[in-house]
């Protein structure tokens, strides 16, 4: 049973949409199995703080610094925790101690921008959003380029697609597709 079998069967429950408690079992699951996984406790912490159990999602939190404090991931956990429960301040200190062991961490930046916000610090929030746009530079192009049509008549395209249809306009339409594409 690896235990990365559940992460990612955990990611993919969330992805669904599935109870937040069932999420939780799946990556106990993975934990009983690698304990000493950080990732796997910052997931739980971020479960945890949804699921308003903030001294267990402080615990896992924790838990994922104490096995890679030279991670961000544990300090996005802990201040994941703070956001739920509305400690602006102390979110902001943890995303702050992230951001000086991966300084570009996306995941970081973005939420820092969101704390900010709630805090009401405007220059720093666009300073921060700015930030992030500027280390992450997204190239649009509306032209078809070599490797499209591969990318288009790509199974895993057509999985999306189906995904995507469901997301936006339910079973029934998404079905219908996925009739029309067999």
């Amino acid at each position: 049973e690896p235990a990365e079998a559940y992460f990612e069967l955990a990611f993919f429950q969330l992805d669904l949409d599935e109870p937040k408690l069932m999420v939780l079992a799946t990556l106990d699951r993975a934990i009983s199995i690698e304990p000493e996984v950080p990732q796997f406790h910052a997931m739980r912490a971020s479960i945890l703080a949804d699921l308003r159990e903030f001294v267990p999602a402080l615990e896992a939190a924790d838990q994922a610094v104490s096995l890679a404090p030279d991670l961000p991931n544990g300090f996005i956990a802990r201040a994941e925790v703070a956001i739920a429960r509305e400690r602006w301040g102390t979110a902001e200190e943890h995303l702050r101690q992230a951001l000086t062991l991966d300084p570009d961490d996306e995941v970081s930046l973005n939420l820092l921008a969101h704390v900010q916000r709630f805090q009401g610090k405007r220059g720093e929030t666009a300073q921060t959003v700015e930030q992030l746009l500027a280390d992450n530079p997204e190239p649009v192009s509306f032209k078809p380029i070599p490797g499209d049509l591969t990318i288009a008549t790509s199974g895993a395209f057509a999985v999306a697609l189906i995904y995507v249809n469901y997301a936006y306009s339910g079973w029934n339409a998404a079905t219908y597709i996925s009739g029309e594409l067999a």
